[in-house]
């Protein structure tokens, strides 16, 4: 029941705009946690969100974690090496569980 209502809403293209609102979003939540936000962009290739040895503070991780659902087409997350604490892990996870495209997640 849920997940068809999670569909229904992903399907409502006003509430998806275009990458930089993504951006946009992410740069508001990294105010309200005090963090420095990176360019998303950057990490995005294709359907792929990558981030590969860096180390992201907690404060970073939990701004991510909020814009995570919101990225339409997202089909993988992966983050390799980069040294996250457990309680941040788990915060990811139920954020990629969110997004309703995505399929492969990596740590």
């Amino acid at each position: 029941m849920v997940s068809k209502k999670i569909k229904a809403e992903f399907k409502e293209k006003k509430l998806f705009p275009d990458f930089e609102y993504v951006q946009l979003a992410y740069e508001s939540f990294c105010t309200d946690f005090h963090t420095t936000p990176i360019q998303l962009k950057d990490y995005f290739k294709d359907d792929q969100f990558l981030i590969y040895n860096q180390q992201l503070p907690d404060s970073q991780v939990k701004a991510l974690c909020c814009i995570i659902p919101t990225i339409k087409g997202l089909k993988e997350f992966s983050l390799n090496t980069n040294k996250l604490q457990d309680e941040m892990g788990a915060i990811l996870v139920m954020a990629c569980f969110m997004n309703p495209d995505l399929k492969t997640i990596k740590f």
